[in-house]
């Protein structure tokens, strides 16, 4: 039998992490607007933002998306357009991380497949590396 057409949404996890650590000022400064980004982005693409986190490390925000919506489109769009508002906003950002806010890769499971202890230790390997990168000058 086959079916063409999916009901209902996907709950994904995702994770975007920082280039380099984020100092814990910005961090709260910077909460308010990823909120609104994502709102409004889960908006544009009828999808639901269910919660999100911001810390020194990385963006963590739980979101239902619809069938059509590609993982990596989003997040491809969610990091480049939050980058562009956040550096703007924020000059002294620029200067800190210059023109890359958020590393290359991330983190995405569709939930509830994902068991806490999984993601518990992949958080702290991701922020082992994102620390890594900072000492190192190296950003990849």
């Amino acid at each position: 039998m086959k079916f063409r057409y999916v009901i209902g949404d996907f709950k994904y996890l995702f994770v975007w992490p920082f280039a380099r650590p984020m100092e814990d000022a910005y961090v709260e400064e910077i909460k308010d607007v990823v909120g609104d980004y994502l709102r409004e982005a889960m908006e544009r693409i009828k999808g639901r933002l269910i919660d999100y986190t911001v810390n020194r490390y990385y963006i963590m925000a739980k979101v239902e998306l619809p069938p059509r919506e590609s993982p990596a489109f989003f997040t491809n769009g969610i990091k480049s357009g939050l980058a562009r508002i956040l550096l703007n906003k924020y000059p002294e950002l620029r200067q800190a991380f210059g023109n890359r806010l958020f590393d290359r890769y991330y983190m995405a499971f569709t939930m509830p497949t994902y068991d806490s202890d999984t993601l518990e230790e992949l958080l702290q390997k991701l922020e082992y590396r994102v620390e890594r990168n900072a000492g190192s000058g190296n950003r990849g």
